[in-house]
């Protein structure tokens, strides 16, 4: 009962709706108020209510609706939260597409997903695949003529909302499909957590190949809040990222803690945050402390949760006052459940691990096209009701007496980059498609600062190049998945009964021939701190 029921305690009733109905009721009630705030451009809620119709009748007309998947490749502007909100509209499922992504990587991502249209503008053409598009910026005059009311998208709940893809553990990476019940629950819930009024001010700040950009995106615009879209330049920028939180008033900031990391030192010390909500990497302590040094926020919160279940499900109120190393993810949030079972699916005791399984009414659809692995991971849930699912994660955690999770580690061999997860089989399997490789490993090192690391066996009379090999997997992969080194050997390490030794795998060496040495103090600095952040020896000037 106590692992059942008491600590999955938290149904919710939310009245059934579809996101496009739910910011559309906010633009009635505040047609005059902030909804979305660029760099030098501003949208009232009524502007982005008008824009995103005339745009959703211009994809109505192009054959949009129901069941029908629409990729959108737009550099980060207000523009990308009008063409966001314009698919879900026509009642179309939005795949997002990094326009940083390989041509090849977007291309088969919209042949997979089955996207009939792909909306981006002209600036971007030369860089994305052949395919059915609007352009923005080229159709601006006929989008401009269609009408402003809302078109009739005829949606109903069970309709896909939008599709994202994930990497892939047999090479191909797979699409997540996330219905309206689901994202609805969920932006709701967060809403009624995070307390969404007017004054709520949300960074988007996140990749939009990330699902969480989505959810930044989306959740102040049903409480009459606004989305502040940090441009790339800004977001790269620790001194412009902070600029422009400042500048537009954000309340509510969602990052990884990587990112996090990499602009803390320069947060302005007068700034004061409501929120903070850090997710997809593991939340030391100790980086809670450095929060605590650098940033005033009111609220910190631990968020866990994997794609299939509609980005999170699990969430933890940060004190600062927590035991052990790292920040536990805590208890399920509205309307979901969580399970940690044995390998026969029997709940374990607390304080005993196990692995963790995600129920309720957050649950993704499945995968595109994918109806084997679906029914692989998304299996009956026992202890719900009959026909209900839950979702093997994959993850390790155990329960503690209060019923607070703390996650543990992974069952298999997926790893976490910069919140990206990734299967390595899927770069073992790029590295592969290369002739001159017979063999192929890739691990992220901790003695790299979990830097991913490529080994490979040459084929029979190849010599392969650890430098091509990386290029030729830019080619194909984001570039959070191209390792930071590939090592030639003669054999793969093998323990006594056959597996792969990964123990035994060596650290990349860097020739010392091949280093120049600081010429400047300057210099020496720089190298030092790279050195010590890289976990090298030494780093020379041309590295």
């Amino acid at each position: 009962h106590t692992l059942l029921t008491a600590f999955n305690d938290t149904p919710r009733t939310i009245a059934p709706a579809t996101l496009p109905d739910l910011v559309a009721a906010q633009a009635a009630r505040t047609p005059e108020a902030l909804a979305v705030a660029g760099e030098t451009e501003r949208l009232s809620y009524g502007e982005l209510e008008a824009r995103s119709n005339k745009l959703a009748h211009h994809l109505r007309a192009r054959g949009v609706g129901p069941e029908v998947v629409v990729g959108l490749c737009l550099a980060r502007s207000p523009d990308l939260v009008v063409a966001l909100l314009a698919i879900l509209k026509a009642g179309g499922a939005y795949l997002p597409l990094d326009p940083t992504y390989p041509r090849e990587r977007l291309a088969f991502m919209l042949e997979d997903a089955g996207a009939r249209l792909l909306i981006t503008d002209t600036t971007l053409a030369d860089r994305l695949p052949d395919h059915a598009r609007v352009c923005l910026d080229a159709e601006a005059d006929a989008i401009a003529r269609r009408p402003a009311p809302p078109p009739a998208h005829g949606l109903d709940p069970r309709n896909p909302a939008y599709v994202i893809y994930t990497s892939g553990s047999t090479g191909r990476p797979k699409a997540v499909v996330v219905e309206h019940a689901s994202f609805a629950n969920k932006i709701v819930a967060l809403a009624q957590s995070f307390d969404v009024k007017p004054e709520f001010r949300s960074a988007l700040v996140i990749s939009c190949g990330f699902d969480a950009s989505i959810e930044q995106t989306l959740l102040p615009l049903i409480g009459g809040g606004a989305v502040v879209v940090i441009s790339d330049a800004a977001r790269e920028a620790p001194d412009r990222f902070w600029h422009e939180v400042k500048r537009h008033g954000v309340s509510f900031i969602s990052c990884v803690p990587s990112y996090l990391d990499s602009v803390l030192p320069q947060a302005p010390p007068t700034l004061l945050l409501n929120h903070l909500a850090l997710g997809g990497e593991t939340f030391t302590r100790a980086f809670h402390r450095e929060i605590v040094r650098h940033l005033k926020v009111a609220h910190v919160t631990n968020l866990y949760g994997p794609t299939e279940a509609t980005i999170d499900a699990v969430a933890f109120a940060v004190t600062g006052e927590e035991p052990g190393p790292d920040i536990p993810i805590g208890r399920p949030l509205s309307n979901y459940r969580v399970y940690v079972l044995d390998g026969g699916l029997v709940p374990v005791p607390v304080g005993v691990s196990g692995e963790l399984y995600v129920a309720g009414s957050g649950l993704a659809r499945g995968y595109v096209g994918r109806a084997g692995l679906t029914a692989e991971r998304f299996v009956a849930d026992p202890f719900g009701a009959p026909g209900s699912r839950m979702y093997r994660t994959g993850d390790v955690a155990r329960w503690r007496r209060d019923g607070v999770l703390e996650f543990l580690g992974r069952a298999d061999a997926q790893v976490k980059v910069r919140g990206f997860r990734i299967e390595p089989g899927e770069i073992e399997a790029c590295l592969l498609r290369d002739g001159a490789v017979a063999q192929a490993v890739v691990v992220a090192r901790p003695d790299r600062a979990g830097q991913l690391v490529g080994y490979v066996v040459a084929a029979p009379g190849a010599r392969p190049d650890a430098a091509a090999l990386r290029a030729h997997v830019a080619e194909h992969l984001p570039d959070h998945m191209v390792p930071a080194a590939v090592v030639v050997l003669e054999r793969l390490p093998l323990t006594p009964n056959g597996k792969l030794d990964r123990r035994a795998l060596p650290a990349p060496e860097v020739t010392a021939a091949a280093l120049r040495g600081p010429r400047s103090p300057q210099e020496e600095i720089l190298c030092a701190l790279f050195a010590e952040t890289l976990g090298l020896e030494r780093v020379g000037i041309d590295d």
